[in-house]
C-alpha cells in the first residue's frame, strides 16, 4: 500500500472498531471494497466478528480474495495498542499477531430486501456498514437509505468520494436524484426560482482542492489533459453536426448532451494516447463507440481528413493561449469545491438526522457525526460520517 493508503486505512480501522464496540454489532460489511484494503485490517483488529466485502465488480472481488491469500503478519497490520475516543467513547485497541484474517466475500450490490441473504447473517444479526472513499451514490443515498431502513443495521461509517459521480436530477423534489437528500437542503434550494441545482459539472469541482496543485512536475500534465479534454468537446460539437447519424445512435445528437451528465464520461485512458491530441481523439472517440472500422474520417463523416480539423482546433485554440485560461479556472473551482462538498456532507448528514429523528422535536433514535479523521495534506478527502441507531434502533 501507499503511504496515503496506510494512513487512511489505518485511521478508518480505529473508527469502526469504536463505532462497532459501542454499537455491538456482530457483522462488518466493507461496501465497495475493492483490492481489499481496510477489509483486511478491520477483520485483523477484529477477531471475534465477522466481516464481509461486498463489491459489485468479480474483477476486484477475486483481488481481494487473493490479496487476502497472501497476507501475512506485516508491519501495517501490527497497529501498535492505542487509545481510541469518538463520540465520547474510550477503548483500548489491542491485535493477536498470530490471528490469521477470515474473510467472506460477495460480488453484489447494496440493498437493503436482500442484505441478510447476501451477507450470510441470521434472524438477529447486528450490522455496520463501513466505506473507504465509496464513490458517487453508494457513499450517500444507498449506503444511508441502507442503514435507516434496515432494521438490522445498527451503524454506519463512510468516507466519500467521486462526487461527481451522484445522480442529478431535474430539480430539488427528483427522486431520482442523489442530491439533495434531505428536506433541509431540499428547503434551501428550492426557494429559487428556477430551483437551485447541483449539476454533474459543478459536482466534479468538490474534487478539486488546493493539494492538486501542491506538486509541481504533474500540473501541466493535468493542465494538458483539461486542454484535450476541451478540444475533444469542441470536435464533438463539429463532428455532430457533419454526420448526425452516428450521434443520433449514442443519444448524443443534442448539444445538451455534452455537458449533462457521466453518461458518456471518457473517463480515463492509456497514458500512450495523452501525449497529443490526434492519439487522444482516437482513443475517446473509440472509447465512445464513435468508430466502428477502420476507416477514421468515414467513421467520424468528416468529409474530410481528421488531421486537418485537429490542425483548425489547434489553430483556433492554441495551448500557449488556453493553458493561463485552464490554470485560472482550476484555481477558481479549487476555491469553491471545499463549499460544494461542504454542501453534500451536510445534506446527508440532515438526511440522516432526519431519519433518525434528531432535534428539538421527538426523541432521537440515533447519533449521527463528520469527523475529519485523515490529515489533510495526505488525503484531503477526509470527512467521514458516523451514524449510530440506539440499542433496538428500528426506524
Amino acid at each position: 500500500m501507499t503511504p496515503k493508503k496506510l494512513h487512511e486505512v489505518d485511521r478508518l480501522s480505529r473508527v469502526v472498531f469504536t463505532v462497532a464496540e459501542r454499537s455491538h454489532v456482530d457483522t462488518i460489511i466493507d461496501i465497495g471494497a475493492g483490492h481489499g484494503y481496510l477489509t483486511h485490517l478491520v477483520a485483523t483488529q477484529n477477531p471475534s466478528r465477522r466481516v464481509v466485502a461486498i463489491d459489485c465488480e468479480d474483477a476486484r472481488t477475486c483481488g481481494s480474495k487473493d490479496r487476502g491469500s497472501r497476507i501475512l503478519s506485516s508491519v501495517h497490520h501490527q497497529v501498535p495498542a492505542a487509545m481510541l475516543n469518538f463520540g465520547g467513547y474510550h477503548h483500548r485497541l489491542k491485535l493477536d499477531p498470530t490471528w490469521t484474517s477470515k474473510v467472506e466475500y460477495a460480488t453484489a450490490r447494496l440493498d437493503p430486501a436482500t442484505l441478510s441473504e447476501t451477507c450470510g447473517g441470521g434472524k438477529g444479526s447486528r450490522y455496520a456498514l463501513v466505506g473507504l472513499h465509496s464513490c458517487g451514490d453508494l457513499s450517500g443515498v444507498t449506503m444511508l437509505t441502507t442503514f435507516l431502513e434496515c432494521g438490522d443495521v445498527k451503524a454506519v461509517v463512510v468516507v466519500a468520494c467521486c462526487y461527481q459521480r451522484i445522480t442529478t436530477g431535474s430539480g430539488p423534489n427528483d427522486a431520482a436524484a442523489g442530491i439533495p437528500l434531505s428536506q433541509t437542503v431540499k428547503d434551501l434550494t428550492s426557494h429559487r426560482n428556477p430551483p437551485f441545482t447541483l449539476t454533474h459539472r459543478v459536482l466534479s469541482s468538490a474534487q478539486l482542492t488546493f493539494a492538486s496543485f501542491a506538486d509541481s512536475t504533474t500540473i501541466i500534465s493535468s493542465f494538458k489533459g483539461h486542454y484535450h479534454r476541451s478540444l475533444f468537446e469542441l470536435a464533438l460539437r463539429r463532428w455532430s453536426t457533419m454526420h448526425p447519424a452516428s450521434f443520433d445512435r449514442l443519444g448524443l445528437n443534442e448539444p445538451a448532451s455534452f455537458s449533462s451528465g457521466p453518461s458518456f464520461r471518457v473517463g480515463g485512458l492509456p497514458k500512450a494516447c495523452t501525449r497529443n491530441f490526434r492519439a487522444y481523439c482516437l482513443a475517446a472517440a473509440g472509447k465512445m463507440g464513435l468508430l466502428v472500422g477502420e476507416d477514421v474520417e468515414q467513421d467520424l463523416g468528416l468529409g474530410r481528413s481528421l488531421d486537418g480539423l485537429i490542425l483548425e482546433l489547434q489553430e483556433e485554440f492554441p495551448v500557449e493561449r488556453m493553458l493561463p485560461r485552464i490554470a485560472l479556472m482550476c484555481v477558481l473551482r479549487s476555491v469553491l469545491g471545499p463549499c460544494v462538498e461542504a454542501l453534500v456532507l451536510l445534506d446527508r448528514v440532515k438526511y440522516l438526522e432526519e431519519g433518525l429523528g434528531c432535534g428539538p422535536n421527538g426523541e432521537a433514535k440515533g447519533k449521527v457525526w463528520l469527523r475529519n479523521i485523515f490529515e489533510n495534506d495526505l488525503s484531503p478527502r477526509n470527512a467521514a460520517i458516523v451514524a449510530e441507531k440506539t440499542d433496538g434502533g428500528q426506524i
